[in-house]
Order: C-alpha cells, then structure tokens, then sequence
C-alpha cells in the first residue's frame, strides 16, 4: 500500500526486530490509528512505558491507555486529518508532550506493572475456582 501511495522513501518496513527499546526511545511520538476493536494494545504500553507521547483512535481498549489530554491524545477513528493534527501538535509542544508521556509512564507503573498484572490474574483464578467449589457444593446440597 505504500508503493503504491508513492511514499517508497517515506516508509520504511523493518521486519522483526531486537532493538525495540532503542528505536522507542529515540522516537519524538506514536500513532496507533486503528479502526475496529483492539484489546490493550502493547505497542502503546510499550510507548507509555518509555514516556513517550501517544495518538490513538477511540477503538477498542485503547481508550484504556490513552485518556485524552492525560496521557496522550485521542482521536476519532478514520479521521486522518485528525491524526496528523494531534502528531504536530505533540511535536509543536514539546512540554505537553513531556507531560503526557510522563503521566503514561505512571499509569503503566500503576496497573500494568508485571508485578501487577500476574498478581492480579492469580487472584482472578483463585475467585474463579472458589466461585466453581461453592457452585458444585450447592449442586451436591440440592441432590
């Protein structure tokens, strides 16, 4: 799609990669430009994570991460004019930028530490299994 846009020497396609944290951290912004549903996207996690401010579409979860104004900039979904707007302006303010990645960064440190997250999902399946034990003791009372 982007050979056929013309935009050859403007994209560049770079396959798998090792060196994702380097290439985070010397990116200014992030576009996640999604138009149907999205679970917690990791790539924005990820941008979060480093400080780095984030556009993103209201699709899905990624409302979750981005809180417009809060951390990061939120836009409708295929509106491309939008998108750009929200880019240069992200390069244009450079504190608003500053902010919004920080505050990222204190989100993903909040909820989705590692940590966090398996202690978390491990208390999820401990009430999922007591919730089973006090359905089967209910079933073996009404027999």
């Amino acid at each position: 799609k982007a050979l056929d846009l013309g935009l050859k020497n403007q994209v560049v396609f770079t396959g798998h990669r090792e060196d994702i944290p380097q290439l985070l951290a010397i990116s200014d912004v992030t576009a996640l430009t999604s138009d149907s549903s999205e679970g917690v996207p990791q790539t924005v996690l990820q941008y979060l994570a480093m400080a780095k401010p984030v556009v993103g579409t209201t699709a899905g979860g990624i409302p979750e991460l981005i809180r417009d104004g809060e951390t990061g900039l939120l836009v409708p979904i295929n509106d491309a004019a939008a998108v750009a707007r929200a880019i240069l302006h992200l390069l244009r303010d450079k504190d608003l930028g500053r902010r919004l990645g920080l505050t990222g960064r204190e989100l993903v440190a909040r909820v989705y530490d590692r940590e966090k997250m398996v202690d978390q999902t491990e208390q999820l399946y401990y009430r999922l299994v007591a919730a089973r034990h006090k359905i089967k003791r209910r079933q073996a009372a009404i027999i």
